[in-house]
């Protein structure tokens, strides 16, 4: 096989004699077209012979495509055949963006040779043109242009007259045709120029005039001083200018000096600009001074005013003035230094005044009507607009203008960028009254992060004692709780006195119940007539609380909310006349009842099991979020199981509005972010101990030993049973061996403790025994099952801790 024949089969073979072969070369060869109605272009293709491109919308989108080039009926290029310069191929990349398809124009100008050009397209074009050789075709005439050069045209104005009448005459040696509108290129003597900065802002203007050769201007009256006064110093500074004799005797020619005075007015800043030449004293933007005809520097002028719109200053009142806080903050930074390179700035004292300063701020909270109020406070003055302010630092503004108008200069306090988005951050919730300052636990966080960074901060005896969360909770009407139980209902009582929420993590067995239950009756025995409480539960521990009630709190006689539809209403209209201590219901008719439920005044609203409501936006997740109760607590033993929107739910539920909005808590602590923030946020509010933690304080574990007769009916299905799984776990083994039969044997183990413990067997009628008895002797050796009953035996109290006994009293 050939080296052309390996090339044919591989693809990185054939990339490399796409590469290397000689392939025959190809040139571009573009055409500008002038014609009356406008530019068009188009295209040769150069290599033995000249080939025009007769279809260019077609020719463009086959390159656009990598497909063979149609260049006119006879003539195709194959890639594989011919190439293209570089340059050529980066010309047709920018010519196929272009003109990219068009359906309508697509099927008119298929087989145009030319193709017209727009305003936008002419620019670009031109400036890929700039660099390469191209035909320029007009009136029938073919020349050949090496690029676009930029120069500029020798025009030559001539202004004659007196200060009554002045006549300005613009001559070029030969007309013109400006191709583009704003004066960069033009044709002249039969070549495409590019005009310098300070040409195109006049040909713009003048253009079309110099078609001809030649544009003359005739000006009266007042106009006579604006066009000597502004127009005349523009035109020397873009042509030659020749004045009359006359005319010249008159204009009177001084050195300008200019001065800004800044001053503030308000909210604004005004800059008073004034021209001075000689003694004669010009506001830029009043009318000329009368019988006067002076030759001002306009190129200069030009410049202050440009500078003093780069800064943001407009015109108002026949002076210039600033009203944007940016636009100041950016005058009193690099603005003064700037103007000071053309002119001397003078500025006022009320002006200097505005000059930003670096604040020293401090914090100081004070208790006021149950909630903490937080100051910030400025070198012994109180920040006057805390919230602005905070909103400043969190999105790291450079300044932040205070109602009197001072600036003050933000970079630097970074230490108080933390304490800022906890003050800011989204936290929409329609349950949450706004009252002014801060709750306990609100404040609570502020101050950890104020300690954490080192900020200084100052707090009176109540708010410091609102913010530590002390509180002497009197003893439990519970009694023979444990010392860690005794733990954690001090913890709900010192919640519920700070009318704050939380969540009861304590792993499963450690007496989450009780210790509820034990904060719930000594807040009933403290105050008599307090609003009833509520227990959400899942529907299957129900009357387990109405058992645990009855066992620990026999003064407390909850009732639990069951029945159809109509019975359930009656008896939430019930409580408004006369509401038991605890109220019980499940999760299910909570939300089919919480039009009547949230309309109740509660004391403690309870959620067990509450990772229920672990989705933030379940149906039962809204609903138990209506209920008002003055205290919220959540109990469950996995308060996160899969990501962290799960725990925000929870605390959703326990004290409402604390957390960020749910799209912002995410945002920010999800995927590993800032879970330090998080947990030193929750710490207060949730306690979870696990049984390793409480082992010391848990009872020796008891171990007690119940034995149990099966009865005759029994007896005989257990035979007939036995005797069937040996026959399958015999041939099970003997056909695939014992470690691949383990699904067999636990199968069989599973069915005799069924009849153990007295379920139907499936498959199995205890009134018709095998014939065949059963040989124990056959039966394989497994371990050994427990007797009948001891499944029940087994079973614990709710507050057992598995394997050290009973944990609550």
């Amino acid at each position: 096989m050939n080296d052309q024949s390996f090339a044919a089969h591989d693809p990185l073979l054939a990339l490399g004699d796409a590469l290397l072969s000689p392939r025959e070369a190809v040139t571009l060869e573009p055409i500008l077209v002038i014609r009356v109605q406008g530019v068009e272009l188009a295209l040769n293709i150069v290599s033995d012979r000249r080939r025009a491109v007769k279809y260019m919308r077609r020719f463009l989108s086959e390159w656009s495509g990598h497909a063979p080039l149609t260049v006119d009926d006879r003539t195709a290029i194959d890639p594989r055949e011919w190439r293209f310069h570089r340059r050529d191929q980066a010309f047709l990349d920018e010519l196929s963006l272009l003109f990219s398809p068009d359906e309508t124009k697509t099927r008119k100008q298929d087989g145009a040779r030319c193709l017209p050009l727009t305003e936008a397209m002419l620019f670009r074009v031109l400036w890929l043109l700039s660099g390469r050789t191209f035909i320029l075709f007009r009136d029938k005439h073919k020349t050949t242009l090496h690029g676009i050069p930029e120069r500029e045209l020798p025009l030559v104005c001539t202004v004659s007259g007196s200060v009554r009448e002045v006549q300005a005459q613009i001559t070029l040696e030969e007309p013109l045709v400006p191709l583009t509108r704003d004066g960069r290129y033009v044709l002249w003597q039969n070549a495409v120029i590019a005009l310098p900065e300070k040409q195109r802002s006049l040909l713009s203007r003048i253009g079309p005039a110099l078609s001809k050769g030649q544009a003359v201007y005739l000006y009266r009256g007042q106009q006579v001083s604006y066009f000597l006064n502004t127009a005349l110093p523009l035109l020397y500074d873009a042509m030659a200018v020749s004045l009359d004799g006359q005319l010249a005797s008159q204009l009177k020619r001084f050195r300008l000096h200019a001065k800004i005075y800044l001053d503030r007015l308000d909210s604004m800043v005004q800059a008073r600009v004034r021209y001075l030449y000689d003694r004669y004293e010009i506001n830029p933007f009043a009318p000329d001074p009368e019988g006067v005809i002076l030759y001002r520097d306009a190129v200069a002028e030009a410049e202050i005013m440009r500078c003093l719109a780069d800064v943001g200053f407009h015109v108002l009142g026949g002076e210039a003035v600033l009203r944007d806080a940016d636009s100041i903050w950016e005058l009193m930074h690099e603005g003064v230094a700037r103007l000071e390179k053309y002119a001397e700035v003078y500025m006022s004292r009320a002006f200097i005044a505005l000059k930003p300063r670096t604040p020293h701020l401090t914090a100081r909270m004070t208790a006021r009507g149950g909630r903490v109020q937080l100051e910030l406070m400025d070198e012994d003055r109180p920040v006057e607009d805390l919230a602005a302010l905070m909103r400043a630092i969190d999105e790291k503004r450079r300044y932040f203008r205070l109602r009197s108008g001072e600036f003050l200069d933000l970079t630097g306090l970074e230490a108080w960028q933390e304490l800022a988005r906890a003050l800011t951050e989204d936290a929409p919730n329609s349950r949450v009254e706004k009252e002014p300052g801060l709750t306990a636990f609100k404040a609570n966080y502020i101050q950890s992060l104020l300690e954490e960074a080192g900020l200084p901060c100052a707090a009176d005896d109540e708010a410091r004692e609102m913010i530590s969360f002390r509180y002497e909770a009197p003893p439990a009407g519970v009694t023979a709780l444990k010392p860690y139980q005794t733990t954690g209902y001090q913890w709900l009582m010192m919640l519920d006195h700070l009318q704050m929420g939380g969540i009861l993590a304590d792993e499963m067995g450690l007496g989450k119940t009780v210790q509820t239950i034990a904060a719930i009756e000594r807040v009933n025995a403290l105050e008599p007539g307090c609003p009833p409480s509520m227990i959400v539960a899942p529907t299957s521990l129900l009357f387990n609380w109405l058992r645990e009630f009855e066992r620990f709190a026999p003064s407390i006689r909850p009732i639990v909310i069951q029945g159809a539809q109509a019975e359930r209403e009656q008896m939430y209209l019930s409580l408004r006349e006369s509401a038991p201590p605890v109220i019980i219901t499940s999760y299910p008719l909570l939300r089919r009842d919480i039009h009547l439920a949230a309309t109740l005044n509660l004391r403690f609203a309870v959620l067990d099991e509450a990772q229920q409501i672990k989705n933030a936006q379940s149906i039962t997740s809204q609903a138990v979020k209506r209920l008002q109760a003055r205290t919220r607590i959540a109990l469950t033993g996995t308060p996160l199981e899969n990501h962290i929107g799960e725990l925000w739910s929870l605390m959703d539920f326990c004290l409402p509005g604390y957390l960020p909005g749910y799209a912002s808590f995410l945002r920010r602590y999800d995927e590993e972010g800032d879970l330090n923030d998080l947990r030193r946020r929750i710490r207060p509010f949730l306690m979870r101990r696990v049984k390793e933690d409480v082992l010391s304080e848990l009872p020796e574990r008891m171990e007690t030993t119940l034995y149990a007769e099966m009865t005759e009916a029994q007896k005989k299905v257990y035979d007939a049973v036995i005797w069937q799984c040996r026959q399958r776990v015999q041939r099970a083994v003997s056909e695939r061996g014992f470690d691949r039969s383990q699904t067999e044997i636990l199968s069989a183990i599973t069915q005799l403790r069924e009849i153990r413990q007295g379920r139907p067997l499936h498959g199995c009628d205890p009134a018709r025994p095998e014939r065949r008895a059963p040989d124990p002797g056959v039966f394989p050796v497994y371990p050994h099952a427990e007797p009948a009953g001891a499944a029940a035996a087994r079973g614990r109290d709710p507050h057992t801790v598995p394997g050290r006994g009973h944990a609550d009293p």
